[in-house]
Parts: C-alpha cells; sequence; structure tokens
C-alpha cells in the first residue's frame, strides 16, 4: 500500500509538471487529502538541491496534551 502511495504522489508530481501545475500546491493537495483521512501525522519536507519545495507539518506531536507537530518537532524514528 505504501509503495502505492508513493507511485501515485510521482505520477501526480509528473503529470502536473506537464500541465503546468505548481508543484508546492499539488503537494500541499495531496499531503491535506492524507491527513483528512487520517493516514498522516508528521512533517513533510520536500526539496530539490537547497530549495525548500514544501514544508508543513500535520496532526499532533503529543495526544495527551494537545501539542501539534510543527516544523521543529523531534521525531524517535531509529
Amino acid at each position: 500500500m505504501k509503495r502505492l502511495n508513493l507511485l501515485s504522489v510521482i505520477f501526480a508530481l509528473t503529470v502536473g509538471n506537464l500541465f503546468g501545475q505548481n508543484i508546492p500546491e499539488q503537494l500541499e493537495s495531496i499531503a491535506d487529502s492524507y491527513y483528512e483521512k487520517s493516514e498522516l501525522n508528521g512533517t513533510i519536507l520536500v526539496a530539490d538541491c537547497d530549495q525548500i519545495l514544501f514544508e508543513k507539518s500535520y496532526g499532533l506531536a503529543n495526544t495527551e496534551k494537545n501539542i501539534s507537530n510543527n516544523i521543529d518537532t523531534k521525531f524517535m524514528i531509529g
């Protein structure tokens, strides 16, 4: 399922590029749709070399204290 989601994002960005759509707006639209379906909680950063194309946080970092994720939220991923 995760592979299918990644492929759909890549396809959407490729098609959008061909038709001149704004990539940051496309990324936000895709991420927002996943968040609305409760399939996304965290922070997304998409960059091309040294240029940030998209950066946004979604959901809660701490559900007990109702603290939102933000760009500086530390995640234990390893």
